[in-house]
């Protein structure tokens, strides 16, 4: 990267020890907030570098006293509130930071990986909140003085397994009864019951030696702690710690200002979507009645409640909302319910023919799929990497025996033109399977005539508009009575009217664009009819800017509603008629079963064939897999709107487009994130033209084929001038993840000596699994043959059959010139102090709006691999992005086109670039019809699982860079680069020469073994893990701008947080950055606390694995500035 500050500064190298003011103690989380250790609880100080690291002099520290609150112990802590820890510009008169225990001094909570963990004590119920209120803001006791009522909710995945409580309440729950109640026969008490410790049942509480042995040998036999279902069972997906709406409390009135304050925490299972039925909310001056969180992440939204009732407010994640983490509120309203005709609003009333009905649904052409052939690549699976395609292969296999295919009777929201639903209104082809789109502008009535022809009861739910009780179409416990119940659920063969209003708070916020989307869905089997196919798109105009014929806003050219799903065919409605009629040589399958034996066979084919089970998983884009959507298409020029839908589980999508960049919350970005229920909008002005590729950012989804293919038609844009040309090779190094062989986070922890280790692993168990069991008493991790994760993942203990940390990888690297003799070296290079960084990540680019870069590339691996920048547009289209094979040098050139460049208001932006299989194999199809000549096989490919992946950076206009070469944006002080995920080795081509290589047995390893692959699963931060990660530096009180990506698949999503530290992002404080993967996040924080911090993923599961990083903030400096720059200095 070329960092201009190193020319300006140093840093001394013999700093003294910085001494803490009472501001860094007992800190808060998301902001002043240091991770104290425990080990020094015996003298309150902790002795020098044992914090965050063990070397060095800025570990020197003295750190403050009595951190640890220990038990019958009472302490003050001090927070010091300042403007950087309050609502940013963007926010409203107040925000949420959590607060959380993060002493973790139980024999389950140290992590042997180097520092104590914060899972068990969120998991045990420590956390809660702390709203900080804009100055000038508050009333008399503090709370924000423009709103009437305040509610805080948190959704998380309580696991109990994970609670230092866990040993007590298996004893109270499970093993005292059956000793005090049933004693089995032949077992003996050894003591009192009532005293379980530590150490149970030794001298002093009745029992010792064989005594102890025997009675622990009782409780494992009892309790079975490793049991799928058991610690499944301990899986509490609550909302504030209540199961199944029995949270109390959540009452207010009709027309009262509601502010809500909503968080998340736990691991990778955090991943929530809060979803409130009745009313709306303006969420960042958007209006949403759902928004997203991961762990540990905040949101803050207004809500005036209009409609009076009892309402349910649940994450929308399939998983979570079966698993209880359901609540309700309730409106309450002393004057008369809004109109259930919607009298008073003075608009149109639009009328809708909708039926439920089932149809066969090809989510590929059968044929295709039988002859191997891949509509992305214009070839045949047989030319293409095996690796690379295996779970789409997968996916579209037919073989009557445990693969369904394609063609799957599913059920379709279709519109009709009158109530006999006899002809069908036309649809466009790229709507597939997506239901009726249902259209209004602020203002209007919408009347939807209803019709079940279906064999099952359904319902027609909606998303943002308003109704009355009696239109709803969900069935739950509001205490409703007579017609209020119809709508509830349809019977086959009925219909019914749902009458939705279209007021004010139905339609687009202050800045959203002209026209918004909402979902109707089924809500009767709410799971089941979603994964059939019932979701269909409600699109909402502002009145002043719509046709008012059609509703359709007159400032787009076009419009397209895109729904990425994973539908699940495993729990669809039509589950055991498509396993009748599809399996018919399944062993045990035949047409004369009964329901209860139809059943069966299809949960024992889900249960105990996981292959089967992720090929019923048909991830696609309007109910299309891999290219086969039809009818996208655009022209060169034309404004166009994208609304972007998700629906499902836990699965993670971030749509991309080839050349094209989005407007979305008031900036661009090359990628917006989905989650279940995600409804968003984003708008660009078409600069790209040919065959265009839109994918998921994550890798989950794009290698199970959610890929479609654009046409643009019109004249490819004038292509600037190049103003800079980059020489880059992609080399093959031997890369270390953890080069010091140890963690950095803390120098007490991470070795044998130490006497205990946490998040233990079940080799056995599912991958990214980890076990909260102590090493002491029935659940001892080493005779259970458990394993600590920092082990798993480092290979500490030197398993003969895992490869450790190093590996061989492919990087981007620089070079002066087209000889690719020698690396770019110098101030403008990596090789300076405040580069080191990057890690593995390629080369920092720059561009300003209206440029054009050239990237000389030389493919010097063994393996194919390709470069492409999301969000920009490459010359030559697609065809440029195909792959390079070995030995191959190509230039490849990119337009940065003010429309996909920084908005006013961002100073700066930046698109990752990487290597990806996807583009490459549609780009190679796209030459080939171009030229006539068929893309060279492959028979594997080098990807950013590999290494290959570098971000460029764009600042808003040449006048507001440093200089002109520099380009670095000057309304900050520094900037970092950073990339975080999961890092796939298993993945990557050189997994057979890194298993020779590094593998101290490599005949013994088992590539299929869950533990193998998990180990080579690595969580790193710019390719380094536990702390090893260097150049994080910059000085007290200078403001950084942190560009944070994530890459990977669905959970390989980032949650990051700066300790001591609350970053800005579009201008609203958070405390920590929700990051999904294959999207990118631009964070500004000042750095005013002085010190040496953690930089940590708050996903606990990731934590754990190594992705963590310190960063430092330097108050003493000798000064070399230059005196043109001394004001940045």
């Amino acid at each position: 990267g070329n960092y201009h500050r190193s020319r300006y500064f140093t840093f001394d190298d013999a700093l003294p020890p910085l001494s803490l003011g009472v501001r860094d103690c007992g800190t808060v989380s998301s902001f002043l907030s240091w991770r104290l250790p425990t080990s020094s609880s015996e003298t309150g100080r902790v002795s020098p570098g044992e914090a965050h690291s063990d070397s060095g002099s800025l570990d020197r520290q003295d750190f403050c006293r009595d951190h640890e609150v220990k038990a019958a112990e009472s302490r003050t802590y001090t927070f010091f509130v300042d403007e950087a820890s309050g609502p940013g510009p963007a926010d409203g008169s107040s925000v949420m930071h959590l607060y959380t225990s993060h002493v973790g001094g139980h024999a389950m909570t140290i992590r042997e990986g180097g520092y104590d963990g914060f899972g068990p004590d969120s998991n045990a119920g420590l956390i809660g909140p702390l709203i900080v209120t804009r100055k000038g803001h508050a009333g008399a006791a503090g709370r924000p003085a423009d709103v009437d009522r305040e509610f805080v909710v948190l959704m998380g995945v309580q696991d109990e397994n994970q609670s230092p409580y866990l040993r007590t309440n298996i004893w109270q729950q499970l093993v005292a009864p059956i000793l005090n109640q049933a004693r089995p026969p032949d077992h003996v008490l050894f003591g009192p019951t009532s005293k379980p410790a530590a150490r149970w049942y030794d001298a002093k509480n009745g029992g010792y030696g064989s005594a102890l042995a025997v009675l622990e040998q009782q409780w494992k036999e009892m309790v079975d702690v490793n049991d799928p279902s058991f610690r499944e069972s301990n899986a509490m997906h609550s909302v504030n710690g209540y199961l199944y709406c029995t949270q109390p409390g959540l009452t207010m009135r009709a027309g009262e200002r509601v502010r809500w304050y909503t968080a998340s925490v736990g691991g990778t299972d955090s991943v929530h979507t809060a979803h409130w039925h009745g009313n709306t909310l303006l969420y960042g001056g958007k209006r949403s009645d759902q928004f997203e969180m991961l762990a540990s992440t905040t949101a803050t939204a207004d809500m005036v409640p209009e409609n009076p009732g009892i309402w349910q407010l649940h994450c929308h994640v399939n998983d979570h909302k079966k698993a209880g983490m359901l609540s309700f509120y309730q409106v309450e309203t002393h004057g008369p319910p809004p109109s259930a005709t919607c009298a008073g609003l003075g608009g149109s009333t639009r009328v809708y023919y909708v039926a439920a009905e089932a149809t066969n649904w090809s989510y590929y052409d059968a044929s295709d799929a039988a002859a191997g052939i891949d509509r992305c690549a214009g070839g045949t699976f047989a030319t293409q990497a095996p690796k690379m395609t295996e779970f789409l292969r997968r996916a579209l296999a037919a073989n009557g025996v445990d693969r369904v295919g394609t063609t799957l009777v599913k059920a379709r929201y279709v519109r009709y033109t009158d109530a006999t639903f006899t002809t069908r209104v036309a649809e466009p082809a790229w709507q597939g399977l997506l239901g009726a789109t249902l259209r209004a502008a602020v203002g209007d009535t919408i009347r939807v005539v209803a019709r079940n022809s279906l064999p099952f009861p359904v319902s027609f739910h909606p998303h943002g508009v308003q109704y009355q009780k009696g239109a709803e179409g969900a069935p739950y416990n509001d205490q409703t009575i007579g017609t209020d119940k119809l709508d509830d659920s349809l019977a086959p063969g009925t219909t019914h009217e749902y009458v939705w209003c279209v007021p004010e708070s139905a339609g687009p916020g202050p800045k959203d664009g002209s026209s918004i989307v909402w979902l109707y869905h089924d809500h009767v089997h709410e799971i089941n009819g979603t994964n059939a196919g019932l979701v269909g798109p409600i699109i909402i105009s502002n009145r002043a800017t719509a046709n008012l014929i059609s509703a359709a806003p007159n400032d787009v050219d076009k419009e397209f509603v895109l729904l990425f799903a994973a539908h699940d065919e495993n729990g669809a409605l039509h589950t055991e008629v498509n396993v009748a009629n599809l399996l018919p040589m399944f062993s045990g399958n035949n047409m004369s079963l009964t329901q209860a034996e139809r059943d069966q066979l299809t949960y024992h084919l889900r249960k105990y064939d996981s292959i089967f089970a992720d090929s019923m998983r048909k991830r696609g884009i309007n109910g299309k897999l891999q290219c086969s959507l039809q009818g996208l298409a655009w022209s060169v020029g034309d404004r166009v709107r994208l609304h972007l839908v998700a629906i499902g589980n836990k699965e993670l999508h971030a749509p991309t487009l080839t050349g094209q960049a989005f407007e979305y919350q008031g900036a661009r970005t090359a990628a917006v994130g989905l989650m279940a229920s995600s409804m968003k909008t984003v708008d660009f002005t078409a600069s790209a033209a040919g065959t265009l590729l839109l994918s998921t950012g994550s890798d989950s989804g794009a290698e199970r084929g959610m890929n479609a293919l654009v046409q643009v038609s019109g004249a490819v844009p004038a292509v600037p001038s190049v103003a800079r040309t980059y020489y880059i090779a992609t080399d093959e190094v031997d890369w270390d993840f953890l080069p010091t062989g140890k963690s950095m986070c803390g120098a007490s922890y991470g070795t044998k000596s130490h006497p205990r280790a946490d998040t233990l692993h079940v080799p056995d168990a599912p991958p990214g699994g980890s076990q909260a069991l102590g090493d002491e008493g029935f659940n001892g991790w080493e005779e259970n043959n458990l394993e600590s994760e920092y082990s798993l993942y480092t290979s500490q203990d030197a398993h003969p059959h895992r490869l450790g940390t190093r590996y061989v990888l492919a990087l981007y690297r620089e070079y002066v010139d087209n000889s690719f003799n020698m690396l770019r070296v110098g101030p403008k290079s990596r090789a300076n102090k405040m580069s080191a960084h990057l890690g593995m990540q390629g080369p920092v680019l720059r561009a300003l709006p209206g440029e054009t870069i050239a990237v000389r590339l030389f493919n010097r691996l063994r393996y194919p691999c390709n470069f492409v920048v999301q969000g920009l547009r490459p010359v030559g289209g697609l065809a440029a992005e195909r792959q390079l094979m070995p030995g191959e040098i190509r230039t490849i050139m990119y337009v940065v086109d003010r429309d996909n460049a920084p908005m006013a208001g961002q100073t700066s932006m930046a698109f990752a670039y990487r290597s990806d299989y996807r583009a490459a194999v549609a780009g190679a199809a796209v030459h080939a019809t171009a030229t006539g000549k068929p893309a060279p096989p492959m028979s594997d490919f080098a990807d950013s699982n590999a290494g290959l992946f570098g971000a460029l950076i764009v600042t808003y206009s040449k006048e507001q860079v440093v200089d002109d070469k520099d380009l670095a944006p000057k309304d900050v002080n520094h900037e970092f680069v950073l990339f975080m995920g999961v890092m796939d080795q298993n993945k990557s081509p050189y997994l057979g020469l890194n298993i020779a290589q590094f593998a101290a047995a490599p005949e013994t390893v088992d590539r299929d073994h869950p533990d193998f692959k998990e180990s080579n699963r690595k969580h790193a931060i710019n390719g380094r893990m536990y702390c090893n990660l260097d150049g994080l530096e910059i000085l007290i009180d200078r403001e950084a701008r942190w560009y944070v990506f994530a890459l990977g698949t669905d959970d390989a999503f980032a949650s990051p947080r700066w300790y001591g530290h609350a970053p800005l992002v579009h201008g609203s404080r958070t405390g920590s950055v929700l990051v999904q993967p294959g999207t990118g996040v631009v964070a500004d924080v000042v750095h005013n606390n002085y010190g040496q911090w953690l930089f940590e993923d708050q996903t606990s599961d990731h934590a754990h694995a190594g992705a963590v990083a310190l960063f430092t903030v330097h108050r003493k400096i000798i000064s070399l500035c230059e005196q043109t720059f001394w004001n940045k200095c």
